[in-house]
């Protein structure tokens, strides 16, 4: 055998030798390829399944992110709407307040118009008031005096009837005593001279303007009369004025309008303050 054959041989026994080796390597890496080809397509397949799972929930979620916004913007809808009305509402309180604030105006100048004419009238009215009570006082001084005047008038009334019925029975007396001067002269006995008026025994006048005046309380307050604590058995008639006092001042008037026996009531006259319960009552100051 030549040198050439034996070479050829060898190179193919190496040959088949190396190619052996790398079909037995190739084999065996086939078989690892396989088992992470189907490690690998596992994995795929889990990770399409998280991936159809994701896909779903994200629908969802878009699906609920578009109903949001449909509320939402159906929310902003209504609140656009509602801030458009209350930006018209707005304007027209705007104007009321403008209109109102125009109206304090001239309010705030008419009340101080009418404060400064309430001042006036207060200062008028005081001192009306003041002319008023002093007019009363001179008015009860004055009806003071009046009574004193009718009780003097009254007591020269009844001293100047008793001198015309004094008067009269003179008159009287003197004309029987010419009858008896005319008549003839017998012896006879004197006759007593009759007098057909007679002299009243003593003038008084009567008690309700007597000298001696009528005193009582105040016993009852009633709404339109005031009652006292005399009567007709006391002497009071009705249209008789008591003067109410209280200690040193003098309250007001009372004329009787009611008689009874043990009481009298009547109204109330030149009120210069309420009267009270115990409240003094004469007929004279």
């Amino acid at each position: 055998m030549s040198k050439l054959t034996k070479t050829l041989v060898i190179l193919l026994s190496i040959s088949s030798v190396v190619l052996c080796g790398s079909v037995v390597i190739f084999v065996a890496m086939t078989e690892n390829y396989k088992e992470k080809a189907q490690e690998y397509k596992s994995q795929t397949e889990a990770l399409d399944r998280e991936m159809a799972a994701s896909d779903q929930r994200f629908i969802e979620k878009a699906a609920q992110m578009e109903e949001l916004r449909i509320k939402l913007y159906d929310r902003i809808q209504k609140l656009t709407e509602q801030v458009s009305d209350l930006t018209v509402a707005k304007r027209f309180a705007e104007g009321q307040r403008d209109e109102l604030n125009a109206k304090i105006n001239s309010w705030g100048n008419t009340i101080a118009g009418f404060e400064a004419t309430i001042s006036t009238k207060t200062d008028l009215l005081e001192s009306t008031q003041k002319e008023l009570d002093k007019a009363r006082a001179e008015l009860i001084t004055a009806k003071k005096q009046l009574n004193d005047l009718d009780s003097s008038q009254y007591e020269k009334i009844v001293q100047i009837d008793t001198l015309k019925a004094t008067k009269r029975n003179l008159l009287e007396k003197i004309s029987q005593l010419e009858d008896n001067i005319k008549t003839p002269a017998r012896p006879r006995a004197a006759k007593p001279v009759r007098t057909v008026t007679e002299i009243p025994s003593q003038a008084r006048p009567a008690r309700s303007v007597a000298s001696s005046a009528l005193k009582g309380l105040i016993s009852e307050i009633g709404q339109s009369l005031v009652t006292i604590s005399l009567g007709s058995a006391d002497g009071v008639g009705r249209n008789m004025v008591f003067h109410i006092t209280r200690g040193e001042d003098f309250i007001c008037n009372v004329k009787i309008t009611n008689v009874d026996v043990n009481k009298s009531a009547g109204i109330v006259e030149l009120e210069m303050s309420s009267p009270r319960v115990g409240d003094t009552a004469s007929t004279k100051l």
